[in-house]
């Protein structure tokens, strides 16, 4: 859809689109009455995935507006559409994004610290609700005008004791590889705020060197490093780093959960370092914000939202380099790197088949509708055709209008399908109104990756 056929929840008008992906949009949004420009997240029904997924979304939708906290992008409105399709109403924030600011090196210490002092009370505040973020990262951190930062985008994130804590319903990974702690991207021990904690450390990373810990890796490489790799030292990636920063950042980094410090406990480690310490090359790098954004616009490096992880190709190698002098010891030395490549590429398997997958294809569909006579009656009667689709398993996308009885169609749509996904769901409803009997069975019409027409049970609408 495009332009002002793009659906808006009621009370508001559309903008313009701010972003979209397979699973959803962001749209810039003004309310009708009060005038206020707000900014909107509608994730579609297909991606909701069920009735219960759909209903946790709710949940945590109402527990995020609880959140009112002036560093956290605040949710105003929750609507679900006839569609089905769920849309969060935020707030509209101006600003630039971290990640953009931060493409021309890295913020002040002055200018950094405040922002990552912002986005550490935000945590705090999630946390003590329960909420863990899933994706703290610079492209959801929007840096306002005056310098104050707002944290945004919970949108994957799930309360404490959900038995879908970082995973989807198939129990793949969710989050930004680049960030993820070790427990998170490998799927062991608990998820609580120190997993939080520790994204939050590589994002404070980041802010004040201007790079990841462990930048130019692919998604494999990066979960291996956060695994088992000790990170750089702040002071080995900018000469003259404050040593008591550096160790502040190190142990935020640490791969034992009980070692890292809380965002506000890292933070208030940071600033206890005097600004005389922090050489000349990062006290003259801070920026003013360039032109102002808007929450949900996709930054240069981080453009696609949080998606279930790809398939990587390959596991990088664990380098043992041996010398002559000491054979015994070079002899543990490659046990130990075997075994730690054999731990590693053991939890790597448990994400990812080891050769490349097939293309998506579509090995059966099937339909229902739901009530088969009809919600309400004459004059008006409502509908709700689903459909489970069966797939090979490879990722790629599905391509997929509907047809409905009276001659009616639904737009085309698109999901994009990932890896290992077995099942899509697909759903839609319609209403039939009038003193016109109307019968026909809904159809769904997959045009990719391969063209079927599949019929649903029949209606047969009378008034």
């Amino acid at each position: 859809m495009t332009g002002t056929t793009r659906p808006v929840p009621r009370g508001y008008e559309l903008v313009r689109l701010l972003g979209e992906g397979g699973f959803g949009e962001v749209v810039l949004a003004r309310h009708v009455v009060l005038g206020r420009l707000v900014a909107i997240k509608r994730v579609h029904a297909f991606a909701l995935g069920s009735a219960d997924d759909l209903a946790r979304f709710e949940r945590e939708a109402k527990i995020l507006a609880t959140l009112d906290h002036p560093a956290v992008v605040r949710v105003l409105d929750f609507q679900i559409d006839e569609r089905g399709d769920a849309a969060l109403v935020m707030e509209y924030v101006p600003g630039s994004s971290l990640d953009a600011l931060l493409q021309d090196g890295p913020l002040a210490p002055a200018a950094a610290l405040r922002v990552l002092g912002d986005v550490a009370d935000a945590l705090t505040a999630g946390a003590a609700r329960g909420i863990v973020h899933r994706d703290i990262k610079s492209a959801n951190v929007f840096v306002q005008p005056d310098g104050s930062a707002k944290l945004g985008d919970f949108g994957i994130a799930r309360m404490l004791g959900d038995p879908a804590v970082f995973r989807t319903t198939d129990g793949s990974v969710r989050g930004t590889p680049g960030y993820m702690a070790p427990e998170a991207g490998l799927g062991e021990g608990a998820v609580d705020a120190r997993t939080d904690a520790y994204a939050f450390a590589v994002l404070a990373f980041e802010t004040l060197t201007g790079q990841l810990p462990f930048p130019g890796l692919d998604m494999a490489q990066a979960l291996v490093a956060h695994y088992s790799v000790v990170p750089p030292s702040a002071d080995a990636v900018v000469p003259g780093f404050p040593a008591a920063a550096a160790a502040a950042l190190a142990d935020g980094l640490s791969k034992d959960p009980a070692r890292r410090p809380l965002p506000r406990e890292l933070v208030d480690r940071l600033q206890a370092v005097p600004a005389a310490e922090w050489p000349a090359s990062l006290t003259g790098a801070g920026r003013a914000p360039a032109s102002p954004t808007t929450v949900g616009r996709p930054s240069a490096r981080e453009a696609a939202p949080p998606t279930v992880l790809q398939a990587p190709r390959s596991v990088p190698q664990l380098p043992v380099v041996p010398t002559r002098r000491r054979r015994r010891r070079t002899s543990w030395i490659v046990v130990a790197a075997l075994v730690a490549a054999a731990a590693v590429g053991v939890a790597v398997w448990r994400l990812w088949p080891s050769s490349a997958p097939d293309a998506l294809a579509v090995e059966s569909v099937t339909t229902t509708l739901d009530p088969a006579n009809g919600g309400g009656g004459c004059p008006s009667a409502s509908y709700r055709v689903a459909a489970s689709v069966t797939t090979n398993g490879g990722p790629g996308t599905l391509a997929f209008s509907w047809e409905l009885p009276g001659g009616r169609t639904a737009g085309a749509d698109s999901v994009a399908v990932e890896e290992g996904q077995r099942q899509v769901e697909l759903s839609l409803s319609f209403e039939l109104t009038g003193s016109a009997a109307v019968s026909g069975a809904p159809v769904l019409v997959v045009t990719a990756p391969d063209a079927r027409r599949v019929s649903a049970p029949p209606v047969a609408y009378t008034c």
